[in-house]
């Protein structure tokens, strides 16, 4: 009887990393940004031999993967790895927990772990959390202001905040200016009163608008407020990525309607198909004018030379020697 012979197993990690190169291997991954996979290294590490010294860059590697599964909107996943850190490098940052706990949706516990550590906290931690606060209260979860002491800025200034916002919605600008004066620079809604009074300004004078925003840290939870506006006045890289309703926000500073923003989309999503683009156009562009849309349908032909007979019976017949050169053209 023929023995079966056995498959060598394939090795499906890679090359395995010598354990003296280790460290220098972990570093690298973080300098990277692979966080995930700097975490196994330095906990083989710890593993190993029980060094201290390797839980700084352990540290670090979670609180990168932290800020990664956060920016993907993995909010959950972010606490269980924040939970992680905690209990494998005895530390935490108590400014990125209670961050955590509100993206969770955990309010309660976050005001109670909030209450605790609130004499503790250093002044710009305080500060950082309760904008946090502050934000959360203007989205709408304001039953979290029972428990706040009466004493608190986030509840003394919360129902000038609020109202300033309905009066903004409303088009009553000169109500907002009256709530706004009631918020001072000490407030928890500072960044908040800069935001709307930006807004406020915009419309007449982005300079001066700039003024106001150039006030906002980029991890001020009211920043999100501003950015399509810094988009528009270049106060942020161009090629930032922006939500969809942000862009839908730039498109209507710049008066574009929803119609209009419609077509846009449909245009983008076949920028790179030509045949699919042309009969797009030629479908949804009539509003566009017959001229300036054979124009433009005209300038697709080279990289669509099917829709000659297309065009030529929606439009006018191309002159000889046009049709001639579009077909010369490079597709």
């Amino acid at each position: 009887m023929v023995k079966k012979r056995k498959k060598k197993a394939k090795n499906r990690g890679g090359k395995k990393v010598k354990p003296q190169n280790l460290p220098a291997f972990g570093k690298r991954q973080i300098e990277c940004g692979k966080f995930s996979e700097a975490i196994k290294t330095f906990r083989q590490l710890l593993k190993n031999d029980g060094d201290e010294r390797w839980l700084s860059p352990l540290s670090r590697a979670y609180r990168g993967r932290i800020e990664q599964l956060t920016a993907k909107g993995m909010a959950k996943e972010a606490l269980v790895v924040y939970t992680n850190m905690v209990t494998i490098c005895l530390t935490g940052d108590h400014c990125l927990h209670i961050n955590l706990l509100l993206k969770n949706g955990h309010y309660q516990q976050a005001l109670e772990l909030f209450a605790t550590l609130e004499k503790s906290l250093s002044e710009y931690d305080r500060q950082v959390v309760e904008e946090m606060f502050a934000a959360l209260l203007l989205s709408g979860e304001d039953q979290a202001l029972k428990h706040l002491p009466y004493d608190s800025l986030l509840k003394k200034h919360y129902p000038h905040a609020d109202q300033a916002i309905t009066a903004y919605c409303q088009g009553d600008y000169a109500a907002v200016e009256n709530h706004l004066k009631n918020i001072s620079f000490r407030s928890p809604y500072k960044n908040f009163r800069f935001a709307l009074k930006g807004m406020l300004a915009f419309a007449e004078n982005r300079n001066k608008a700039a003024l106001f925003f150039e006030k906002i840290a980029k991890n001020s939870p009211f920043f999100h407020w501003i950015t399509p506006y810094c988009q528009l006045n270049s106060f942020v890289n161009p090629s930032a990525k922006l939500s969809r309703i942000e862009k839908q926000i730039v498109q209507t500073l710049e008066g574009i309607d929803k119609s209009t923003r419609t077509f846009l989309d449909g245009i983008r999503a076949r920028q790179n198909e030509p045949f699919k683009l042309y009969s797009f156009l030629v479908t949804q562009g009539l509003f566009l004018g017959r001229y300036k849309l054979q124009n433009i349908c005209f300038r697709i032909l080279s990289h669509a030379p099917d829709r000659f007979p297309a065009h030529q019976q929606s439009f006018s017949s191309l002159i000889e020697h046009e049709l001639d050169r579009q077909l010369t053209l490079p597709s």
